[in-house]
């Protein structure tokens, strides 16, 4: 009996492993779904916005167009270039004017947000791209994480984030009108 239960157990265990990685894959964003369009051809384009050579990522607009149907999503990508944080995460074009609103109130917030002793404030996006600002005491922190992977975060500068700010209002301005 234990012998045909230790092959068992293995094998959910495996399973198991392997639909927590399919999980991780599942398209969150319309953008992320409609690049999965099957039987048609999709055009994408994309523009590079040039944010401050020090930011840790780079923020593109992206265009996707269904060639059949002419349906088009557009979404503002954030495509990260620091060691510890590589994954990419997709703005959906009508979440960018929130996320733009949640930078300004992010890079200002200080102790004098609430009358406890430490705050936190946290903005996500529908694809769990999040960014924070935590305090501990005097120390106050902005970190910036992955929809895709949690472990990829990094801490940010409050001068860092506003640069990420003006790239996406710049990569909104190139996504266009509907």
């Amino acid at each position: 009996m234990k012998n045909i239960l230790l092959p068992i157990v293995a094998f959910a265990v495996a399973l198991g492993a392997q639909a927590q990685i399919v999980a991780t894959n599942i398209p969150r964003t319309e953008f992320e779904s409609f690049r999965l369009t099957a039987g048609a051809p999709l055009l994408r384009g994309m523009s590079a916005v040039q944010g401050d050579p020090s930011l840790f990522m780079e923020v593109r607009a992206e265009k996707l167009t269904n060639l059949n149907t002419s349906n088009t999503v557009r979404a503002v990508s954030l495509r990260g270039r620091a060691a510890n944080y590589t994954d990419i995460d997709y703005i959906d074009d009508d979440e960018v004017d929130g996320l733009i609103r949640a930078i300004g109130a992010i890079s200002q917030a200080s102790h004098a947000v609430t009358t406890m002793d430490d705050f936190e404030l946290i903005y996500h996006t529908r694809s769990g791209f999040t960014i924070s600002k935590e305090s501990a005491g005097n120390t106050v922190a902005i970190i910036v994480r992955s929809g895709r992977d949690d472990r990829q975060r990094v801490q940010i500068e409050s001068y860092t984030l506003d640069d990420l700010g003006r790239a996406i209002i710049a990569a909104k301005g190139k996504l266009g009108s509907h």
